[in-house]
């Protein structure tokens, strides 16, 4: 599956058994392993004292969750829907990835009052961060934004169970979904209910820079991740700021990678629903902090579309959310705000 992810990318510091950390639980073995998933990657670390290999079981997890999700494939359950004139119906024997990610975007879209909307893909493919080749608009038609708008409305999407299965329906033929905005927070959840099947404890879960971790790096240390500098000239390795992780997730959504640019002119990913056009504010990365990925990941979103005063509002009007914000002022300079929490994890 390839997505078009909203996220900055995090970086994970492993300091466990290196020279300048504290040195890992003797009576457990870290197993680390990464792979391809969603048009990007994952990375994932775990203590295991039988030192047990779930990279197969995971990938093949992966692959059934991208064959349910993905908009670049014909085959998957999400490209039946999107290309269906009322839904389609989900056999409670069928896998569930989609249905999930179905009720878990109803949650958020109505929590922050539409401004995360994974209905807005006729208005990504306009603007060129669809599918293929990305090609930006170099004369954007506002009666064809408008048009297009009105058609990224979730509120036709609805859902009726019973004891088969559940029927996903959209009262408008020609509503399409994408969840390139939460998937892959969603993913690195689904993995972490797998390890903690198997009786793992202490992990760490990366999905395309959406990050997932419980219990401890090491005694002494919970998780410890880096969050980008957000500036386009950056490096993957140019940390604004390093936190420690104890049973949270992390997303980071920023508007300084995913860019289109046309005649001198850039157009960011993130799309505001409100108004059909790539938005374009003060807020310049959000980290989000929640237990669970996918609403980290979902969040994140919402806030890069909203900016920084309205998305500071938001998450402090939501329970167990925290954020750091970096965004400019006034006066273009770099400028950071985050919630009280947050400040005790910060490490440097």
């Amino acid at each position: 599956m390839r997505f078009l992810y909203s996220s900055a990318l995090l970086f994970l510091l492993l300091i466990i058994g290196s020279s300048c950390g504290p040195v890992a639980e003797k009576t457990k073995k870290l197993v680390e392993f990464s792979g391809k998933t969603m048009g990007s990657g994952y990375s994932i670390s775990y203590h295991d004292s039988l030192n047990r290999n779930f990279q197969p079981q995971i990938d093949s997890l992966l692959e059934v969750f991208d064959k349910e999700i993905s908009t670049y494939r014909e085959d998957s359950r999400l490209s039946a829907f999107n290309s269906s004139d009322s839904g389609i119906f989900i056999s409670n024997k069928a896998p569930q990835h989609l249905l999930r990610n179905f009720k878990i975007s109803g949650l958020y879209y109505g929590q922050t009052a539409g401004w995360f909307n994974p209905a807005v893909m006729p208005l990504v493919n306009y603007w060129g961060f669809g599918k293929g080749e990305k090609k930006g608009v170099e004369n954007p038609d506002s009666a064809i934004i408008d048009s297009l708008r009105t058609l990224s409305d979730y509120t036709t999407v609805s859902i009726t169970e019973s004891a088969e299965g559940a029927w996903i329906k959209k009262s408008n033929p020609k509503t399409q979904i994408v969840f390139n905005a939460i998937a892959p927070g969603d993913g690195a959840d689904e993995i972490g209910r797998f390890l903690e099947m198997k009786g793992i404890k202490h992990y760490m879960i990366e999905v395309g820079g959406e990050i997932r971790c419980r219990g401890k790096q090491s005694k002494e240390y919970g998780w410890i991740i880096g969050i980008n500098t957000p500036k386009e000239e950056a490096s993957v390795n140019d940390m604004q700021v390093i936190v420690e992780l104890n049973d949270l997730s992390l997303a980071t959504s920023g508007n300084y990678r995913n860019i289109i640019q046309v005649k001198g002119k850039k157009y960011a990913h993130t799309i505001n629903p409100f108004s059909g056009y790539p938005e374009k504010n003060n807020l310049l990365s959000a980290s989000v902090f929640t237990k669970d990925c996918a609403a980290a990941d979902a969040i994140a979103t919402a806030c890069m579309a909203m900016g920084f005063e309205k998305a500071w509002s938001l998450v402090e009007s939501l329970p167990d959310v925290e954020a750091y914000f970096i965004y400019a002022d006034n006066k273009g300079n770099m400028q950071v705000k985050y919630t009280e929490p947050v400040g005790k994890w910060i490490k440097q």
